[in-house]
């Protein structure tokens, strides 16, 4: 009988975060949220995870999985 391995730490949550969850999470401001995002902007960050599409409408809701931003601020260097 096989019988899987037990790993030492729990799988991430497989959280989905809108955006208001995210700009309260992370303390920014919205249009902060979306400077991260847009390659026009000063503030672009290519390493700050791609939302996610949660409708079919291009313009609909969109959000971020919690272990991807969780990642990111993980790896943002410490002042």
């Amino acid at each position: 009988m096989y019988t899987p391995a037990l790993s030492k730490t729990p799988p991430p949550e497989k959280t989905i975060l809108r955006c208001q969850d995210v700009v309260a999470s992370f303390g920014i401001s919205r249009s902060k949220l979306y400077d991260l995002m847009s390659e026009k902007s000063p503030r672009f960050d290519p390493s700050f995870p791609k939302p996610i599409r949660l409708s079919a409408s291009e313009r609909g809701a969109v959000g971020w999985w919690d272990h991807e931003l969780q990642d990111w601020l993980e790896s943002r260097p410490r002042t």
